[in-house]
């Protein structure tokens, strides 16, 4: 009886697993998306805390809890630490991002009502200027992270600006 009673159990735990959204399970990476230098990995979620660890742009990093300011993180080399998300472009293993943004890949416009916006060559306002695009201004989004966004614009040219400065609907 206990056996049949153990089975059924089973069989509904593998029909509920199977009627959950796959995305449910995908895993959330990020990428390193500091210029100039390196995006240091922290003990604690502290500026202040020490550092275990040092990474480059385009590092992938897997996130394992995410907080306003910080994420914690497992490196390629196994460290688990605490990185600061402004550095940080998030997506889900399927490609899509995802993360502490809500603009998402795609087309996107400049925002309106603001003025030219920087496009810079990395994400750091101390990055060089590659052009500045009026409001209402197309382009493509190719990751975007909570504070920036690597984007394609004016044909192929790419880019990064801030997240703010864009909308899901010309205005």
């Amino acid at each position: 009886m206990k056996m049949k009673r153990l089975f059924a159990c089973l069989a509904a735990l593998v029909l509920l697993l199977a009627a959950v959204p796959e995305v449910v399970f995908a895993e959330t990476y990020a990428r390193v998306v500091i210029s100039n230098d390196v995006l240091h990995l922290r003990q604690e979620a502290s500026g202040d805390s020490a550092i275990i660890g040092r990474y480059r742009n385009g590092t992938r990093v897997e996130i394992l809890k995410s907080g306003k300011y910080w994420a914690r993180v497992r490196t390629p080399d196994g460290k688990v630490g605490y990185m600061y998300k402004q550095y940080l472009s998030t997506y889900s293993s399927g490609g899509s991002s995802s993360g502490g943004s809500s603009i998402g890949t795609g087309t996107r416009y400049i925002k309106s009502g603001i003025g030219p916006v920087n496009i810079r060559r990395s994400a750091s306002i101390k990055a060089r200027l590659l052009d500045r695009l009026e409001g209402g201004t197309k382009v493509t989004v190719l990751s975007a992270g909570v504070n920036w966004c690597r984007i394609r614009f004016n044909g192929n040219r790419i880019g990064w600006v801030k997240t703010k400065y864009l909308v899901k609907n010309k205005k």
